[in-house]
């Protein structure tokens, strides 16, 4: 692949990757003892309809298409925990071989872009795709892989996650993966089928499907070949890949899902296919919604990402935290993770420094506005 990109952010954060471990330990971040959900991708009823819409048109198969796609690997400060480059190409060949009936073939544009931030090492969904806004190469599809991904809801409970793609939004072409799910045979497949229009095959965001069939086409995955599904585990599928679950819909109905399908939530080894439906989706929401994929520009240099003017430490912190820009800050905001302001300054300077000691152990947000522009990222606050 030629050269790599290697760039560190963050630099005047901790570098010492036992260090920070220890940190996240003790505010429950580490993953070590934690079972991580499959997928936490579900769109929306509205994003669902919306695609429909597309969908019902059907488009000329686009057949032996190649699909750009960006690998960016993340670490920590000082490079530890990134994922190895040749197991992930590894993955892509096996990906390639899924894809094959829908006419995909996906090839890596340029070089892997090297991130080393220890920030950005343990990923909060959405909120740090602030990275992704600044690291994405133009009209590809960029995959992310970090140490580690998780989600926090409104009472602060964390969940790891093995990944997630946002959907619908030409504007954020991209997957993030945990590396822990990254080279399974099967994870990274299924994220890209949802940023192909794919739902999980047990989706109820549209209505929970029936055993009978009765209403395949508008409910579950909206699509008719692939059975109703309870949401599968490794609790309801055996090693040999057959679904011993007992499960009955709404008629008493007992379910009979398909474990071997990339789209469930099956034991990820035994999931190798996608039905004719899923294919033709695919290339029909290829073709239609994401044709303008290509790799004919470079991605961003990370070395001249707008983050970089923004210096935050130390990052854990047990009191005070420094923000440091090369632009003059008009407010900064810190909040929790639901929005509320906890802390407020108007600093008008270049430098402010705030005392976080009565907030207890966990993860804040922060908000800076310098002028017309607004910057985001998280805080951890350790005791």
């Amino acid at each position: 692949m030629g050269s790599s990109s290697i760039v560190s952010l963050g630099t005047m954060k901790l570098t010492t990757f036992t260090l920070l471990s220890v940190i996240l330990m003790s505010i429950g971040l580490s993953t070590s003892a934690q079972e991580r959900v499959e997928c936490d991708t579900e769109p929306s009823v509205e994003l669902r309809a919306e695609m429909r819409n597309y969908l019902n048109h059907q488009a000329k198969p686009q057949m032996d298409s190649s699909v750009p796609i960006k690998f960016h690997i993340v670490s920590y400060d000082n490079g530890f925990g990134g994922i190895d480059s040749a197991s992930i190409f590894n993955e892509l060949a096996l990906v390639n071989l899924y894809y094959q009936a829908a006419g995909m073939k996906f090839e890596h544009c340029g070089n892997i872009n090297y991130i080393q931030s220890s920030n950005y090492a343990s990923f909060l969904k959405y909120t740090d795709e602030t990275l992704c806004d600044t690291a994405d190469a133009f009209n590809v599809l960029n995959v992310y892989f970090v140490p580690e991904v998780y989600r926090v809801n409104s009472t602060n409970d964390t969940t790891f996650i093995c990944g997630y793609a946002p959907m619908g939004d030409p504007n954020r072409n991209r997957v993030i993966m945990d590396n822990g799910c990254s080279t399974n045979g099967s994870t990274l497949a299924h994220e890209i089928g949802h940023f192909f229009s794919l739902a999980h095959t047990h989706s109820s965001s549209a209505g929970a499907e029936l055993v009978n069939g009765s209403n395949c086409a508008t409910a579950g995955d909206e699509l008719c070949d692939t059975p109703a599904d309870p949401t599968l585990s490794s609790a309801t599928v055996s090693s040999a890949c057959v679904y011993t679950g007992s499960a009955t819909d709404s008629n008493n109905d007992p379910y009979a899902p398909d474990p071997e399908n990339i789209m469930s939530y099956s034991r990820k080894a035994c999931r190798s296919f996608f039905s004719p439906g899923q294919i033709s989706r695919m290339n029909t929401y290829w073709t239609i919604f994401r044709s303008y994929l290509g790799c004919g520009s470079a991605p961003v240099s990370t070395t001249e990402l707008d983050i970089q003017s923004l210096a935050i430490y130390p990052n854990p912190t047990q009191g005070n935290i420094v923000f440091e820009s090369s632009s003059r800050m008009d407010e900064v905001r810190i909040t929790d993770l639901g929005g509320r302001v906890l802390l407020h300054s108007n600093p008008n300077t270049n430098k402010q420094e705030m005392n976080l000691s009565s907030l207890a152990a966990g993860i804040y947000l922060y908000q800076i506005r310098m002028g017309d522009e607004l910057k985001r990222g998280k805080l951890i606050k350790r005791d």
